[in-house]
């Protein structure tokens, strides 16, 4: 395992230190408007960690290794869907349940059935996605 150092730079010591996989690292972000730290992987996977619970976590195996390497995640406005991206362009956008995601990573337990993933993210879903895409103009 490796580690993870949370850190105030005002103090001598880190405040907390969290394992993680002992696995080459290719994107660290945290947001502080959610408190999610962002860890991405470069076998292709990546994690979504919450501040003050950071020993739970939600892991995603979605990029092949070779071509896959994680370099961006983000989540959107309206916390419904985690949007990924690979070294060789690929775009992937995870629905998630938030609000029961945080409640998770707290202790809490979640049946099956209390999860709630969303079927429109932002007006756009599976039926109308390329309905939204701007692809131009043919010459």
């Amino acid at each position: 395992m490796g580690l993870l150092y949370i850190v105030d730079f005002n103090k001598e010591r880190p405040i907390n230190s969290i394992e993680i996989p002992k696995l080459k690292t290719s994107y660290l972000y945290y947001s502080e408007s959610t408190d999610i730290i962002f860890i991405g992987y470069r076998n292709g996977s990546w994690e979504m960690r919450h501040k003050y619970e950071p020993v739970n976590y939600l892991r995603k195996f979605c990029f092949d290794q070779n071509y896959g390497v994680v370099k961006k995640l983000a989540l959107n406005i309206e916390n419904t869907a985690v949007m990924s991206t690979s070294e060789d362009g690929t775009l992937l956008v995870h629905k998630i349940d938030f609000s029961t995601f945080t409640r998770g990573v707290k202790g809490e337990y979640i049946e099956p059935g209390q999860i709630s993933i969303p079927s429109v993210i932002l007006g756009i879903s599976s039926a109308n996605f390329s309905d939204k895409i701007d692809f131009g103009v043919e010459a």
